[in-house]
């Protein structure tokens, strides 16, 4: 349920900004990872957190998870920092949107691999917690 309603939101989304995508290739990679992703972290959490503790679990994970974008914008990132961080999930999903909007030329598959071995990675651990608990 969680990954239609994501790639339906997906939809709505690259239907909204049509105009603005310049590379659709990027746009709709970006868009197809993000909702990946953000189900894997999804699916994480709620195995991990009781009920009456989620809003507060939900806004933790969201500022750590908005952290390493926001460390690009400062004007002092070093050349180490911005490859260190370029392999943030975040970070390269930022960059594949920017690059489908026209305002970057990443490497579509480093993002991408970035985004997609985070994803495993997780899903990975989900995987681990379902078994363990049955």
């Amino acid at each position: 349920a969680g990954l239609a309603l994501g790639l339906a939101g997906a939809v709505v989304a690259l239907l909204i900004y049509a105009t603005l995508v310049v590379r659709w290739d990027a746009a709709l990679l970006a868009a197809a990872l993000t909702v990946l992703f953000g189900l894997s972290v999804g699916l994480l959490v709620d195995l991990l957190v009781d009920v009456p503790r989620l809003n507060l679990w939900l806004v933790v994970i969201g500022l750590v998870l908005l952290l390493p974008p926001l460390l690009l914008a400062l004007p002092d990132t070093t050349g180490l920092a911005e490859q260190l961080l370029a392999w943030a999930p975040t970070v390269a999903l930022l960059r594949l949107f920017e690059t489908g909007l026209g305002a970057a030329d990443a490497s579509l598959g480093g993002a991408a691999l970035a985004v997609m071995v985070t994803t495993a990675l997780v899903l990975v651990v989900v995987g681990w917690l379902v078994r363990r608990a049955a």
